[in-house]
């Protein structure tokens, strides 16, 4: 089957880890197009594991949602693209209540994606578009090589503004997420233990 030239919807892919040829095979449908995702790096691990537990702690603190790792979240009412985000927070007020064994009718507020050493920034940017595009408020790209992260948003002037947080700043929730904070230099401390 050649992937890449032909476009695929959530009904096409909904059944293909019951194949056996499918079994270990993790991917993403971006607009059509699938997308295969092979496991994190260590680094990056260790990123997605900080990023989740400190977005965690801070939303189960303010009962402001639900933080998920590598969960299914496609745009309500489109069927050509299914996203499985390193780490994800659904606000209450956004969340549609999607059965607890299917995929989320909605794309999360907040999303934090790790740029692999494998990974084309390109890429990477491409993704946080069709993600803010389609509703997600803010884009997180974790990028390990130069301790920092890009800070991606939807402007109204519907273009994507991306900023590189490094070291010295925090990412923030901003109106997705009021109040939580995260300082870099915390984020990327745990590797240095």
């Amino acid at each position: 089957m050649d992937l890449q030239r032909q476009r695929f919807t959530i009904d096409d892919v909904r059944d293909w880890p019951h194949h056996p040829d499918n079994e270990f095979w993790d991917f993403e449908l971006l607009e059509g197009q699938v997308i295969p995702r092979i496991p994190h790096a260590y680094a990056q691990g260790v990123l997605a594991a900080q990023v989740a537990f400190r977005l965690y702690d801070f939303v189960k603190t303010a009962d402001a949602g639900f933080c998920t790792i590598g969960s299914g979240y496609y745009p309500y009412g489109e069927n050509d693209t299914l996203v499985g985000p390193d780490v994800a927070f659904m606000s209450h007020a956004r969340d549609p209540r999607s059965p607890k064994d299917e995929w989320v009718a909605a794309m999360p507020d907040i999303v934090a994606e790790m740029l692999e050493p494998w990974d084309e920034l390109a890429e990477a940017r491409w993704k946080a578009e069709i993600y803010l595009r389609k509703g997600t408020s803010l884009f997180w790209l974790v990028r390990p090589a130069e301790n920092g992260v890009d800070v991606s948003r939807w402007e109204a002037s519907g273009n994507v503004h991306t900023k590189f947080v490094g070291e010295a700043g925090a990412l923030d929730g901003e109106a997705a997420l009021p109040g939580f904070q995260l300082p870099v230099s915390d984020l990327f401390a745990v590797l240095r233990r």
